[in-house]
C-alpha cells in the first residue's frame, strides 16, 4: 500500500477533546490531514483506512462519524452527473471545530457525543453589512446567493474557493502545508462571511501573496493573513482599493523623504553661514 509522504497534523482541539475517547479517532484524523495536504481534502475510502489499520470498515465508519459529529470533519459526496451513483467521497479536516470560537480551549465537562446533539453545529455568521458597497451589483447578487446557505455549505464552498488560491501560493512558494492552507482558509471564510464577492476575495488574496513573494516573507502564509486581516478590518476589499492605498503610502513616503532632505539642506546652509 502506498503511504502519503506528507506530514500529518494533530491540533490541540482534537488532541484534548474527551468526546473522541481513545486515541484511535485522533490517529485517523491525523492521517486524513496528511492525505488532504495536496488537494485540501481526503478522498480515501473506508476500505483504504481499514486496510491501513488492519480493522473492519464498520470501525472506520464509526470513527469518521464521531469526528464529523464533533465538528472536526466535513463530508461531501460527489455523484456521477445525472445519477445517484456515488463517484467520490471527500473528507475535509477542520483545524477548529465548527461552533467553537477560534483560539479558545476545548470546553470542560463536555460529556458524551450526544450531549451536544440539541445544539446546532454551526459557527455564528456575521450580519451582512449593507452600508458598504451597496451599489455593487456583484456584492448584492453574492449576498443573495449566500443567504440560504447552511454553515456546512459555507465551509464546503470556502474549501472549494481556496483551492485556486492555494495553487497560486504554491507557484510562488512551493508545496503548501496543511497548516498554511488552514490559515488561508480561515481568513477566506472571514472575508466570505463579510459579504465580499468571491472574485474580489480571490484577487485580493493573490495580490497579497504577490507581496509576500516580493518581500520574501519567511512565513508567507502568516505574513499574508496579517495583511489580509488589516485590509478586511479597514474595508479595503478590492485590488483597486489596495493600489490606491499603496499610492497614498508612497506619496507620504516621498513627502517625508523630501522633508528630511530639506531639513538637512537647511542645516547645512546654517553651518556655512556661521562659518
Amino acid at each position: 500500500m502506498e503511504l502519503p509522504s506528507y506530514y500529518s497534523i494533530l491540533t490541540a482541539d482534537v488532541r484534548y477533546d474527551r468526546r473522541l475517547g481513545k486515541p484511535n479517532a485522533r490517529e485517523l484524523y491525523s492521517e486524513i490531514t496528511a492525505l488532504s495536504n495536496k488537494d485540501g481534502y481526503c478522498h480515501a475510502s473506508n476500505g483504504y483506512f481499514a486496510k491501513l489499520y488492519d480493522l473492519d470498515n464498520g470501525t472506520i465508519s464509526r470513527w469518521i462519524s464521531l469526528l464529523e459529529e464533533c465538528g472536526y470533519l466535513q463530508r461531501e459526496i460527489i455523484y456521477h452527473e445525472g445519477t445517484k451513483q456515488v463517484k467520490e467521497r471527500r473528507l475535509y479536516p477542520i483545524s477548529t471545530p465548527i461552533g467553537r470560537k477560534r483560539n479558545t480551549p476545548p470546553q470542560k465537562n463536555q460529556g458524551g457525543v450526544g450531549a451536544s446533539n440539541n445544539t446546532p453545529i454551526g459557527r455564528k455568521r456575521k450580519e451582512n453589512n449593507t452600508s458598504i458597497n451597496t451599489t455593487s451589483k456583484n456584492k448584492i447578487d453574492d449576498d443573495s446567493a449566500r443567504a440560504d446557505l447552511s454553515d456546512l455549505d459555507i465551509q464546503l464552498e470556502c474549501h472549494r474557493q481556496i483551492q485556486p488560491i492555494a495553487q497560486y501560493f504554491e507557484r510562488n512558494f512551493g508545496q503548501i502545508t496543511q497548516t498554511e492552507r488552514m490559515k488561508l482558509l480561515d481568513e477566506y471564510r472571514d472575508w466570505y462571511e463579510e459579504g465580499v464577492p468571491k472574485e474580489d476575495i480571490t484577487a485580493v488574496f493573490n495580490k497579497v501573496i504577490e507581496k509576500a513573494a516580493l518581500y520574501r516573507a519567511k512565513a508567507p502564509a502568516e505574513y499574508s493573513v496579517g495583511i489580509l486581516k488589516g485590509y478586511l478590518r479597514n474595508k479595503i476589499w478590492t485590488v483597486e482599493a489596495i493600489e490606491g492605498e499603496d499610492k497614498q503610502f508612497e506619496a507620504k513616503k516621498q513627502q517625508r523623504q523630501s522633508g528630511w532632505s530639506n531639513r538637512r539642506n537647511n542645516a547645512s546652509n546654517e553651518v556655512e553661514w556661521y562659518e
